[in-house]
């Protein structure tokens, strides 16, 4: 049988190595930030790649039947595939909504609601998000 937890150590140490040991480690600079930004460099290289390797695993898993017709699923669907060494299961989440303040003020101004009131209630109902912090790491030319 597999050695789940062997597997782990392995992938643990690989990667945790890479970017760190074997002539990858970051050049030696002046900058003190420099190893910061080729840190995130390195993880953001990882990341991309565990994320592009979990997706074609899971359209392989997919399309052998592995999950069932995920297609078919009705909200709060669920379903397990339980092999002799793992266990996958697969829920469907109900769905979600989202308001689009374009179409509730077209659909108040439809209904005749004065546009001044219109933007009030829309002020009214609104509250602000904290923006999304993106991070881009560029390998310099």
């Amino acid at each position: 049988m597999t050695d789940f937890l062997e597997i782990e150590k392995k992938v643990n140490r690989l990667f945790s190595n890479i970017g760190r040991t074997n002539g990858t480690a970051c050049d030696q600079t002046e900058d003190n930030r420099e190893p910061l930004a080729y840190e995130l460099f390195i993880a953001d290289k990882l990341r991309k790649m565990a994320e592009r390797r979990y997706e074609a695993a899971k359209a392989d898993a997919m399309a052998a039947g592995l999950m069932g017709e995920l297609d078919t699923f009705e909200p709060g669907a669920y379903t397990t595939f339980v092999g002799a060494q793992l266990t996958v299961a697969v829920r469907r989440n109900n769905p979600s909504q989202s308001v689009d303040k374009h179409l509730i003020i077209k659909a108040l101004e439809k209904r005749k609601v004065d546009p001044l009131e219109v933007l009030e209630i829309m002020e009214e109902g609104s509250k602000e998000r904290k923006g999304a912090t993106t991070v881009s790491v560029q390998q310099m030319e």
